[in-house]
């Protein structure tokens, strides 16, 4: 079955060698360092920045699908024209009388 874990012993001489006034630095530093990242307010920034990332890409998405339309009907103008006939065939002479006489 399983075999129980030996007893694990830190020694005494590791703790020797510790700077406490280095420690008590980091600490101090670490407590600083926290307060600007809570001041720094970053998930509110985040979220933020993630909302307008999100609406860039509707505008985005948007613009693309304004840009297909336009092209279509600008084929669609282009296919109209040149349906056309390039002479108008039926002149009407717009200052001449109806009446003769």
């Amino acid at each position: 079955m399983f075999s129980p874990i030996p007893h694990l012993s830190f020694p005494a001489a590791y703790l020797e060698d510790v700077d406490t006034q280095r420690l008590g630095e980091l600490e101090e530093e670490l407590d600083r360092l926290e307060k600007e990242l809570a001041q720094a307010n970053i998930d509110a920034e985040l979220a933020t920045l993630s909302e307008q990332n999100e609406k860039i890409k509707c505008w985005r998405d948007k613009y693309e699908t304004d840009l297909s339309q336009f092209r279509k009907d600008v084929e669609n103008i282009a296919a109209i024209r040149d349906s056309l006939p390039n002479d108008c065939f039926k002149s009407i002479d717009i200052e001449s009388p109806l009446f003769n006489g």
